[in-house]
Parts: structure tokens; C-alpha cells; sequence
């Protein structure tokens, strides 16, 4: 991202990497890596890294006993917030002013800021942030002798602690059965690899024979060539494994490569059974100005919104993909353009229906839709796809919010 000059991507990295070190105690390098990020995100004019960076580099203080300077720089970040109307961080700063307060010893001030933190962080849903403010309100109201409260929160911290470690365990199941699958193929590949290699000792030994050398250099080829189709076939397999399971991180919708992947087969299967088929093509409307009004952090959470809003009103064969920024693809078999239409325009009422409370009351957003039926003679996915994104331009130049075909 530096060779390509993309500074905001640079300072948002860098934000990710000083999360990661605080979480896994490491706050020096949590601090100099914050550090960094906003420096960077001050050379290059960018208030959403500033603010983030100083909310991150608050905690790594807070972490060294830097109380004093950490509550100085949430001032800054505080201050930084308003200046662009962004309230999605409230909670947080709240929370670690009051961290900060207590580690100086001022628990009835922090219990105020947990005060005004709780019902934020409880609209957000956020069971992490709960469960950090449930263990920091018991610390404090232990040490002003509020025992029965402090008890009655710490149940609550250690509740919320076992769900979400329950729901770790859950994902680090997936991701060693994951990894079992890819250690288990390499394996097998290293396998194939010394059997080709005991296959090769074999063949110089046969080669000393002069009786038997034609019929060795004949026998190793075959092995090799047999070998190295296995070898590759495994390869492939492996590969369109990891292919098909990837989703965007971002949205949970199927990513660009596996949604043009079901495209391409869905329209294959129309053309060599004559059956109906659609795709549909979306983009939001005016985003950029909701990255530009709100920040991107609020971008990610309309986008994750739309996305859930739009699975919710489709069928389990109708996959969604996000095949850019704001622009997705639903691919619908077996299905004909009127009953596309439908499809399009339940998608169209669900984003209308769309409120973001925590983002700005409002806040509305709406969505484009391009819809182009298969041909009966069959086309590339490429061709279909002009043919979408043609009628999707025209519903942009006819409006927005709408659906042509």
C-alpha cells in the first residue's frame, strides 16, 4: 500500500496491527504501532485514522500505566469525533476514560462513564465491549465497597465471557478441521513426492544394468508421468477447495470469484437444458457520500446490514456475491425474467426498509438493480454480464431506486 501510495490503507493496517498487540499483550508495541498510524494519518490530511489511532493508542497507554497521558489523548480523540459528527465510537470512549479514571484511583468518576457507557453498548450489541465494561464496573465499585453490586457484575462479565468463548471454540473447531484438510492433502503431495524419489533410486539402480536399461528408463518415465498427473490432480482439487469456500470478509456474501464461478455454470445449465435464468446486478446508491458524511466504519456496517437484509429475502439456490465496493450479483436459476422482477424488487423494499439508528436517524438508503435473462442459445458469463450492467446503468440514469431489465 506505501508503493501504491494508499495512505488510508497504510494507517488502517497499521490501526488492525496496534488492536492485535494489545490483545495480545504487547502494549509497547500496541503504542509505537498507534503511534505510527497517526502520524501517518496526520501527514496525509486523513481525521478518521487520527481518531481511530488515538482511541487505540488510549488503550496501550492505559495498559502501560500511562493514565494521565491516556485520558490527554482521549480528549483529542473525543474531540476529533465531533469534529466529524462520528458518535459510533461514544461507548469506547467512555469506557476507557473510565479505565483510565480508575487506574488513578477516581472510581466514582469512572462509575459515572460506565454509567453513560452501558446503555450505548447495549444498543450496539457488542458482547465484548459488554463483557470489558462489566469487569472494569466491578473494580471500581469493589474499591468504593459497593460488594453486592461488584459481585452482581462480575456474573455478568464472567457469563458473557464463557458464550463468548463457547463461540470461540466453535470457530477454532472449523479452523483446525480447515487446517487438517491442508496439512492431510501436503501430506499426501509429500508423500507422492518421496515415492517419485524412491521411484528415481530405483531406476539408477536399473540403469547400472546395461541387460535391463531400456526397459528401467521405460518404467521410470511411466512412474514419473503417472506420479506428476496424481500429483497435479491433487493440486487442482486442493485449490478449487479453497476456491469455492471463500466469502467476503466483510458482508458474509460469496466472494467475487465464487459468485462468477455459480454464474458460469448456472448459465451453462440454462443453455444445455433450456431452462430460465437471471442475474440480477446491485449497487447502492450514493454511497460514497456515506463513507464521505459518516466514515468508512459506517460504510462497513450499511453494507453488512444490506447484505443481511437481501439474504434474508432470498432463496438457498439464489447466491449472493459481492463482485465489488457497493456493487453485488445475484445468480437465480431455474428462474424467468418476470419472476426475477419480483425477486428484484422484494431486494429494492428491503434496503428501502433499512434503518440505521446508531449511524444517524436519517439515514436511508436505497439500491440500483439491472436484471438480464439467459439466452436460449447460450452466451458467456462476460456477454450476460454487459447485458445486467447495461440495465442497471440505465436504472442509475432513470433515477436510482429502481429495477430495469
Amino acid at each position: 500500500m506505501r508503493d501504491k501510495r494508499d495512505w488510508e490503507g497504510v494507517a488502517t493496517n497499521l490501526i488492525q496491527l496496534g488492536f492485535l498487540h494489545g490483545e495480545t499483550g504487547a502494549p509497547e508495541k500496541a503504542r509505537a504501532v498507534f503511534t505510527e498510524a497517526l502520524e501517518v494519518g496526520a501527514r496525509h490530511d486523513d481525521p478518521n485514522s487520527i481518531n481511530a489511532s488515538r482511541l487505540g493508542l488510549a488503550e496501550a497507554q492505559i495498559a502501560l500505566g500511562q493514565s494521565g497521558q491516556a485520558l490527554e489523548t482521549l480528549k483529542l480523540a473525543r474531540m476529533g469525533f465531533a469534529a466529524e459528527q462520528d458518535g459510533s465510537s461514544n461507548d469506547m470512549l467512555l469506557l476507557m476514560t473510565g479505565q483510565a479514571l480508575a487506574s488513578l484511583g477516581k472510581h466514582a468518576e469512572a462509575l459515572e462513564q460506565y454509567r453513560q457507557a452501558l446503555p450505548l453498548m447495549e444498543r450496539d450489541g457488542n458482547q465484548r465491549y459488554l463483557a470489558m465494561l462489566f469487569k472494569a464496573r466491578a473494580t471500581s465499585q469493589e474499591a468504593l465497597g459497593l460488594s453486592a453490586d461488584a459481585l452482581r457484575d462480575y456474573k455478568r462479565f464472567n457469563a458473557i465471557q464463557l458464550e463468548l468463548q463457547g463461540k470461540m471454540r466453535l470457530e477454532q473447531s472449523r479452523l483446525l478441521q480447515y487446517e487438517y484438510e491442508i496439512r492431510r492433502r501436503d501430506f499426501e503431495n509429500r508423500k507422492l513426492r518421496a515415492d517419485g524419489q524412491a521411484r528415481q533410486v530405483q531406476l539408477e539402480a536399473l540403469e547400472r544394468m546395461r541387460r535391463w536399461q531400456s526397459l528401467a528408463l521405460l518404467l521410470g518415465l511411466v512412474l514419473v508421468a503417472v506420479l506428476i498427473t496424481w500429483a497435479t490432480r491433487q493440486w487442482f482439487r486442493s485449490r478449487r477447495l479453497r476456491e469455492l469456500a471463500m466469502v467476503d470478509p466483510l458482508t458474509g456474501a460469496a466472494s467475487r470469484l465464487r459468485i462468477d464461478t455459480r454464474a458460469i455454470n448456472a448459465i451453462a445449465h440454462a443453455a444445455r437444458d433450456g431452462t430460465p435464468m437471471v442475474m440480477v446486478l446491485l449497487d447502492l446508491d450514493h454511497f460514497k457520500d456515506i463513507n464521505d458524511r459518516f466514515g468508512h466504519a459506517a460504510g462497513d456496517k450499511v453494507l453488512r446490514a444490506t447484505a443481511a437484509a437481501w439474504q434474508a429475502q432470498l432463496r438457498t439456490h439464489e447466491p449472493l456475491g459481492r463482485i465489488g465496493g457497493e456493487e453485488f450479483m445475484v445468480v437465480c436459476p431455474d428462474t424467468t425474467l418476470e419472476q426475477g422482477l419480483v425477486v428484484a424488487n422484494r431486494l429494492c423494499d428491503a434496503t428501502r426498509a433499512l434503518r440505521f439508528p446508531d449511524i444517524a436517524p436519517d439515514l436511508r438508503v436505497t439500491v440500483s438493480i439491472g436484471l438480464a435473462p439467459a439466452r436460449p442459445a447460450g452466451e458467456t458469463r462476460d456477454a450476460m454480464f454487459e447485458r445486467a450492467d447495461a440495465a442497471l446503468y440505465r436504472a442509475k440514469q432513470l433515477g436510482r431506486d429502481r429495477v430495469e431489465a
